[in-house]
């Protein structure tokens, strides 16, 4: 029986199909490591955020306490 390619053809089919395979593998490798730069960099936003946030809640408590005091020592004192 007739083979239904040459070995030429089939070698080179061969090595398409390890090309191919290869190239995906390299995609899904590529994607992988996006994802995870990507999730490391959102974490660290996140970080940056809380910390910003952080420091507004405290400079609001202190300017809130500077209020309080000033208010305090405007009025007038009862004898």
């Amino acid at each position: 029986m007739d083979e239904p390619f040459g070995p030429t053809t089939a070698s080179l089919l061969h090595q398409i199909s390890a090309d191919a395979s290869q190239r995906a593998a390299d995609g899904s490798s590529f994607i992988a490591e996006q994802s995870r730069l990507q999730y490391l960099e959102g974490k660290d936003k996140l970080g940056v955020r809380e910390a910003q946030a952080m420091q507004e809640v405290r400079t609001s408590a202190q300017a809130r306490e500077i209020l309080q005091a000033r208010a305090a020592s405007d009025q007038p004192n009862k004898p």
